[in-house]
C-alpha cells in the first residue's frame, strides 16, 4: 500500500521549518516525501485540513489503494493565545478519520512554540544576526524578538521570506535532533 504524508501548518516560520526538516532524511535514515500545506492566519485553521483533503485527495483517501498519514503541526502558545480548546483538534481527528478510509491523524505540537525550538541553536542564531544578544524573555518567540530589534527589525512569524532566510541559516539537523521526540511520528 502506498503511503503519502500531508502536513498541515501555518505559513511562515512553521512551514519553513517544515520544508527544512523533510530535506533532513539523511537524520531519520528514510526517505521522506511529504506536501507541506501552509496556510495563513487569516484561514479557519480548524477546518482547511478537511477542506483541503475533500478536495485534493477526496477519491484517493476514499479507495483502499493509498494509505494517508496526515500531521497537524501547531503551537501550543498559539493554540492558548487564540483560546482554541485541544479538544477542537481531537474533534478534527475524528472528522477526518469518519470521513475518509485509510487515514492516521498525528499532532505534532511545538512545546510552548516553535521559536523556543530554534533557540537549541543558539549558534546558529547569533550567526544569522552576527551579534550575540543579551536575552530577557523566557520565551522563545520573546527571544527571537529581541534579536531582530537589536538588528533594527522586526520579528513577524509569517514573513515567509525572512523566515526561510532563518531556517536556512540554522542547523536544522540540531534543532532536529533537539526535538526528535516530537518529530519521529513524521518518519516513521
Amino acid at each position: 500500500m502506498q503511503k503519502h504524508k500531508i502536513i498541515f501548518c501555518r505559513k511562515g516560520i512553521i512551514s519553513e521549518f517544515y520544508t527544512a526538516v523533510s530535506k533532513q532524511s539523511s537524520l531519520f535514515n528514510t526517505k521522506v516525501n511529504v506536501d507541506i500545506v501552509s496556510y495563513g492566519a487569516a484561514t479557519n485553521s480548524i477546518g482547511y485540513p478537511r477542506f483541503y483533503l475533500a478536495n485534493k485527495y477526496g477519491k484517493d483517501i476514499k479507495s483502499n489503494g493509498t494509505a494517508f498519514n496526515i500531521y497537524l503541526c501547531y503551537d501550543y502558545q498559539s493554540v492558548k493565545f487564540e483560546q482554541i480548546s485541544p479538544e477542537i483538534w481531537i474533534d478534527i481527528d475524528d472528522e477526518l478519520i469518519n470521513m475518509f478510509n485509510n487515514i492516521n491523524v498525528t499532532h505534532i505540537i511545538h512545546k510552548p512554540s516553535i521559536e523556543d525550538w530554534l533557540f537549541s541553536d543558539i549558534q546558529g542564531l547569533s550567526r544569522f544576526f552576527n551579534k550575540n544578544v543579551e536575552l530577557q524573555s523566557d520565551s522563545g518567540r520573546n527571544r527571537l524578538m529581541e534579536y531582530y530589534h537589536a538588528s533594527g527589525k522586526a520579528y513577524v512569524s509569517s514573513n515567509e521570506t525572512e523566515c526561510k532566510k532563518l531556517i536556512s541559516t540554522l542547523g536544522i539537523k540540531r534543532i532536529a535532533t533537539a526535538h526528535m521526540e516530537e518529530l519521529t511520528p513524521l518518519f516513521l
